[in-house]
């Protein structure tokens, strides 16, 4: 990942000192390296992260980016982005807010609660996501105390990542999760029993749930 900054690109540049400027983890590595470029030769620091801490369930796509104005301008094509499938990253979202009280959470959960879903997929992929993290497994309750748990919101900040036009209801997003997410609570016996084990020692039942996950893959959402 250093060696892939070392050397400018189309005008853009990288800094970073060795000694202080990156990272290892026991889960991965990360580098805080200062880009810049003729207009800005101060820079920005920015970050980059890598982690390493489990391998993506379903296989890895390649996504085309959102086309903008200035791509046209460019003197090269912006090139598809590994990414994981979309059901996959709905799970690491309900993995995250039912880990901690974020708004940013919140609010990209409400944004995925009005789309159509694959919601057994979903469902699926957030029972093994938390089942292979530390703390509680997934739990519907749970998870919509945490989501009700208002107070630990932090409305500014998500208004900071936000157009200026833009203004959050705290209360609708609650309730937009609370409901669109219920089905998280509609387990299949497999999930359950994946969900009830604390001890994490059903490793044969996760890897049927995963087999079973991949075979969903191609269902219609629902």
């Amino acid at each position: 990942m250093l060696e892939a900054v070392e050397h400018p690109y189309h005008g853009i540049s990288f800094r970073f000192d060795r000694d202080k400027d990156w990272y290892l983890t026991d889960e991965g590595c990360a580098a805080n390296p200062v880009c810049a470029h003729a207009g800005n030769e101060k820079g920005v620091k920015i970050k980059l992260q890598v982690s390493m801490r489990e391998q993506p369930v379903l296989p890895v796509r390649p996504m085309p980016q959102l086309d903008l104005d200035h791509f046209k301008l460019l003197e090269f094509e912006p090139v598809a982005i590994p990414s994981l499938a979309f059901e996959e990253a709905v799970a690491e979202k309900i993995r995250a807010a039912s880990q901690r009280s974020k708004i940013r959470d919140l609010h990209d959960l409400s944004e995925i609660a009005i789309r159509a879903l694959n919601r057994d997929l979903i469902r699926s992929l957030a029972v093994l996501k938390l089942w292979g993290s530390e703390g509680p497994n997934l739990d519907y309750g749970r998870f919509r105390e945490r989501i009700t748990g208002a107070g630990d919101y932090d409305i500014a900040e998500l208004a900071s990542l936000l157009r200026k036009d833009q203004r959050p209801d705290l209360e609708e997003m609650i309730q937009r999760v609370v409901d669109g997410f219920r089905f998280l609570g509609e387990m299949t016996e497999l999930e359950k029993s994946l969900a009830g084990d604390d001890a994490r020692r059903r490793g044969t039942d996760a890897e049927s749930l995963r087999a079973a996950a991949k075979e969903r893959v191609t269902e219609p959402g629902r």
